[in-house]
């Protein structure tokens, strides 16, 4: 855990020193540069999203999309990394974690578990409400034993609302600060 914050602290030390958090509050300069790379943008926001997704700071990204493209596009792109990050980590807590978790969770766990895969709506349901779109939620995800198309029927229902708010909310929140 440790060098986990370590090397976050570190991570963000170096987007500090490189001027990355300077470049990323200058929204025309970075409206201009995404213009230029056209199809790449959004392919290009995905990605960092993915990794921004990985060390919880892709909120900030969320919001600042509704300032750089038209709120339809700022949605699709976020709604779409979103659920591309998280299908991402729940198939890989799937494929490679599920059955080492089943092995040691204990007796007490495995109840819950199996009232969680006869009703998985509502645990989904509440624990995206609380967490949007979330690493742990989605590790959760992958080594229970909701069925695959639960996991994502449920994730698109959630998430792309709350997506919708909060590009929304920094959209307009940001007009009114700024008075434009």
């Amino acid at each position: 855990m440790m060098k986990f914050i370590l090397s976050l602290l570190l991570l963000l030390g170096a987007s500090w020193w490189f001027g990355l958090f300077d470049y990323f509050s200058d929204l025309s300069r970075l409206q201009n540069d995404i213009k230029i790379l056209g199809i790449l943008g959004p392919i290009l926001y995905v990605l960092i999203f993915f990794v921004a997704y990985l060390v919880g700071l892709h909120p900030g990204l969320v919001w600042v999309s509704g300032n750089i493209w038209p709120v339809p596009l700022a949605i699709l792109y976020s709604n779409l990394a979103g659920l591309i990050s998280g299908f991402i980590v729940f198939w890989l807590a799937r494929r490679f974690g599920q059955e080492w978790i089943h092995s040691k969770l204990p007796s007490r766990i495995k109840r819950y578990e199996k009232k969680l895969e006869n009703n998985p709506a509502k645990t989904l349901v509440i624990l995206r409400m609380l967490m949007w779109i979330n690493v742990f939620a989605d590790l959760f995800f992958g080594v229970s034993k909701i069925s695959n198309r639960q996991y994502v029927k449920f994730s698109v229902l959630v998430i792309t609302p709350l997506t919708i708010i909060h590009i929304l909310v920094a959209k307009y929140g940001y007009m009114l600060i700024s008075g434009s």
